[in-house]
């Protein structure tokens, strides 16, 4: 049997405010997670959660977007950790 684990923002709330190094957060924007994160899927309210975090979307892809969008998304983790 396979488990699958969902965390949900109730139970993420205390891990950011412990989280010190650089994050990065890439979604689709077509990614149902997103509103999953918050009703309105507002980048805005993620960001005030993880305070230390870039958040990126992707347009035209879901939640599989390394493999819809593979340049896109390699090209966001490039840029990132350029910056680190």
């Amino acid at each position: 049997t396979t488990e699958i684990y969902t965390l949900s923002l109730h139970d993420a709330l205390p891990i950011p405010y412990r989280i010190a190094i650089p994050l990065l957060f890439v979604a689709g924007d077509s990614s149902e997670f997103r509103t999953r994160l918050h009703a309105d899927g507002a980048d805005e309210y993620f960001r005030s959660i993880f305070p230390h975090a870039q958040v990126r979307v992707i347009p035209g892809a879901g939640h599989m977007l390394h493999h819809e969008q593979p340049e896109a998304t390699a090209r966001c983790i490039a840029e990132f950790a350029a910056g680190v």
